[in-house]
């Protein structure tokens, strides 16, 4: 969603939406990225074997946001694009969650940006490289280094 959002405030273009009110589990990539460096970690550890299963990486917010509260979110942050929404939308399911219990618990990976911030710095990011594409390194930088900042408190 978060691109037809970026292709629809930089061509000007109508945003089509399916099912505004359904629930997704929203983050960040760097939430993976350092999910995966965690699991990577373990298995280069002693014993390997601790993290030699399926993970479940997901947001940790307990408040489920909305296809709507992303869009108004993102509107907040750069700008709000048209909107349509589908009369006869395909058959979707209206929440998606994940439970990272089980990553938070035994490999202590906790996301340091809720929901509120993740879709602040996306769309900061895609406002900033819209406006300026040889940006793309500095801008990325910044949220990392701020992303790792948010890791060690």
């Amino acid at each position: 969603m978060i691109p037809d959002f970026v292709r629809a405030v930089v061509t000007g273009n109508a945003l089509t939406f399916r099912y505004p009110g359904a629930t997704r589990p929203w983050q960040h990539v760097l939430a993976l990225v350092y999910g995966y460096l965690v699991i990577l970690a373990g298995l280069l550890a002693k014993d390997p074997r601790k993290v030699i299963q399926a993970w479940n990486l997901g947001p940790q917010d307990p408040k489920q946001y909305s296809v709507r509260d992303v869009l108004e979110l993102m509107s907040q942050h750069w700008q709000r694009p048209s909107l349509e929404y589908m009369d006869d939308p395909l058959p979707e399911a209206q929440a998606l969650a994940l439970d990272s219990s089980l990553a938070r618990n035994r490999l202590g990976w906790i996301p340091p940006w809720n929901t509120e911030r993740v879709i602040k710095e996306t769309a900061a990011w895609y406002r900033d490289y819209c406006s300026d594409p040889d940006s793309a390194r500095p801008i990325t930088m910044n949220q990392i280094n701020a992303w790792r900042e948010g890791i060690g408190r």
